[in-house]
Order: structure tokens, then C-alpha cells, then sequence
């Protein structure tokens, strides 16, 4: 009686390959579920800063006081800024080209853009033009827009969008916000 007990050459081959394809599609579902939450991850932090940056807008709008309590004018050597009047002095928001979305107020220039886990910047206007950003702003200019509402006079109309600046520069991790800022009551 001959009794072996082992497996042959052909079937480790085959035991092997068959273990590569598994492993190798538990990695491709890794790789794409890593991918997946880190892209959504960069969308809740852009959602996050953006909607912080508006608020703190819309904040200061409200507490704007004064005949022509908001305009459009060029602060500290930007045009297209808007300006707030507050009790506390004026304050100005505008895009500078190299990623940040500015208050200025007494000298100093606020990135609205940072403090999240994520390094977040203003987008820039490619060619062809990014419909996220609005569509006045020059190729290779940040994506900073606004003016007044042609529909409404005492409307301003604000935009802009937003990327992280994780140096992918692919345009998936980018969102656009947009805020129209009204004239109404003691602000006006």
C-alpha cells in the first residue's frame, strides 16, 4: 500500500495563485474604501470652512451701521473688496492670489480660510474656465468675486470657491459658495 500524504507541486502553484487573487482583491477594496473616506473627509472640511467664512460675512453684515453700510471699493491695494462699516471700524474681505480669503481690519489680514485639519486655500481660475468659480474672475486669479446684484440695488452679490491644498490640483476637492448680502433697515 502506498499512502501520500502531501500535495503535489500543481496544486501549491494553483493554492498560491489562488491566494494572490483573493489578497490581491481585499487590497484593491482597501485602497478604494481609503481613498473614498479621505476624498469625503476633504469635502466636510471645505463644506466646514467655507460655511465659517460666511457666516463670519454674514456676521458683520448684520452688524453693519451707517449710510452705505456695505460696498464694493479697493482695500489695502485690493479692488473688489467688500466693506463693512461696524461699530468697531470698517472691515474688508477680499481673495488674495496666493490662497487666502482676507478681513482686513486695523492692518491685519485674517485668513477666514484656516483652523481646520485641512490646509484650505482659495481656488484659482484654470483654462477653460472652472464653472465653480465665478465666472468674472481672470484665468490664473482667485476665485473671489462680487458687485452689486443687477436685479437688485441694494443687493451685493458674493462668491467664491475653495480647494484643499493638498497639491493634487485635480479639482475633485473643490466647492463653491456664494452669499447675497441685502441692504435693509438701519444698515442701509
Amino acid at each position: 500500500m502506498n499512502d501520500q500524504r502531501g500535495l503535489s507541486m500543481v496544486e501549491l502553484v494553483v493554492g498560491a495563485l489562488l491566494a494572490s487573487v483573493v489578497a490581491a482583491g481585499l487590497l484593491t477594496a482597501y485602497l478604494a474604501t481609503a481613498r473614498s473616506f479621505g476624498e469625503s473627509s476633504a469635502q466636510a472640511a471645505l463644506q466646514r470652512q467655507g460655511a465659517l467664512a460666511l457666516e463670519d460675512i454674514g456676521r458683520q453684515v448684520r452688524s453693519a451701521v451707517g449710510t452705505g453700510a456695505f460696498s464694493v471699493v479697493t482695500c489695502n491695494g485690493q479692488s473688489g473688496s467688500l466693506q463693512v462699516l461696524t461699530p468697531s471700524g470698517p472691515v474688508c474681505y477680499y481673495g488674495v492670489a496666493d490662497g487666502p480669503l482676507c478681513e482686513y481690519r486695523n492692518g491685519n489680514c485674517r485668513n477666514l480660510l484656516t483652523g481646520g485639519l485641512k490646509t484650505v486655500v482659495l481656488a484659482r481660475q484654470p483654462v477653460p474656465p472652472d464653472p465653480r468659480c465665478p465666472a468674472t474672475v481672470a484665468p490664473g486669479g482667485p476665485c473671489f468675486a462680487m458687485g452689486p446684484s443687477p436685479a437688485h440695488p441694494n443687493q451685493i452679490d458674493l462668491a467664491f470657491a475653495i480647494r484643499d491644498n493638498d497639491g493634487d490640483l485635480d479639482g475633485v476637492n473643490t466647492m463653491s459658495f456664494a452669499i447675497s448680502l441685502t441692504c435693509s433697515g438701519r444698515n442701509c
